[in-house]
């Protein structure tokens, strides 16, 4: 991942914390470009292991995003796919700005999902209300 500042050094909030995932699917055999390019792959992933962000969904989690209440979370994320898009949701939570591209001149605001294609990117801001635990994850369900 290359995140570059926009020149403007006020083009964007200040975050309080910042992240970088990578999501991914994951193969059996990662040197197989039949099963590739036929999208049998096994898992899905953020930075290599599947759920280790994600309490939520399991109690074996690895580790967290820490935040305090308040807070600006900035996510810089890209979907390395190499076949499925992503549709990436905070449960229980709102992404108080999204920048398609990671360009501060395409801001969305106040989205619950976003679709990030196979090569894509994007940054993500959330404000946590309130302390808990919140998972970031792709709500296509097969996935």
């Amino acid at each position: 991942v290359i995140i570059m500042d926009p020149k403007d050094p006020n083009a964007m909030p200040k975050a309080d914390r910042e992240y970088v995932l990578i999501e991914h699917q994951i193969f059996e055999n990662p040197e197989d470009v039949d099963a590739m390019m036929a999208n049998k792959w096994k898992r899905n992933a953020f930075n290599a292991v599947p759920f280790q962000y994600d309490p939520v969904h399991d109690e074996h989690a690895t580790q967290t995003l820490e935040a305090k209440p308040g807070e600006r979370v900035r996510i810089y994320m890209v979907n390395a796919g190499p076949n499925e898009f992503s549709g990436f949701h905070p449960i229980a939570g709102i992404w108080d700005r999204i920048y398609p591209s990671g360009n501060p001149k395409n801001v969305m605001v106040g989205m619950q999902n976003y679709t990030l294609a196979p090569g894509d990117a994007a940054t993500f801001d959330l404000i946590s209300p309130k302390e808990g635990a919140y998972a970031l994850v792709n709500h296509s369900m097969r996935d």
